[in-house]
């Protein structure tokens, strides 16, 4: 197990920047940034740097993980675990919905 390592005393600036880590993470989700997460780091893309270096299949796969449903993005249906689009009858995200419509937090939806 990796060492827990704490900022120097001196250095107050990095720990109350720290502090905002969680606000950062939950905006980047909610605007679907977040390409990749792991281990208190993340990889943060534009929208259209994701659709160029992913594509169309790439992009909405990111979205998804972000908590947001493509026919929200005006597509015709929802992306299933396989990557393929389907009719919202078959959603993925039924019956809890997507996390975020239109970035905003859907009332409805609940963690698993």
């Amino acid at each position: 197990m990796a060492e827990q390592k704490t900022l120097p005393a001196r250095n107050l600036f990095g720990g109350l920047a720290d502090q905002h880590w969680k606000e950062v993470m939950e905006l980047a989700e909610r605007y679907g940034f977040i390409a990749q997460a792991y281990g208190g780091s993340a990889l943060l893309l534009t929208h259209r740097v994701q659709l160029e270096q992913y594509g169309e299949r790439g992009y909405l796969q990111v979205q998804k993980m972000n908590g947001h449903c493509a026919r929200d993005m005006g597509y015709d249906g929802c992306l299933s675990e396989e990557g393929q689009l389907l009719p919202c009858k078959n959603c993925a995200y039924r019956p809890r919905g997507a996390k975020w419509v239109r970035f905003e937090q859907n009332p409805a939806w609940s963690p698993e």
